[in-house]
């Protein structure tokens, strides 16, 4: 899982606290639309 970390923490160390992964994917769903 070392790619996955890395997501982590260049996506925001904040949402490697969270526990709940797919809050974590809607997260990163958001940003990445936000981005585009």
């Amino acid at each position: 899982m070392s790619f996955a970390r890395k997501a982590f923490v260049v996506r925001g160390g904040h949402a490697y606290s969270m526990p709940s992964r797919q809050a974590n994917r809607l997260s990163t769903t958001a940003e990445k639309l936000g981005i585009e």
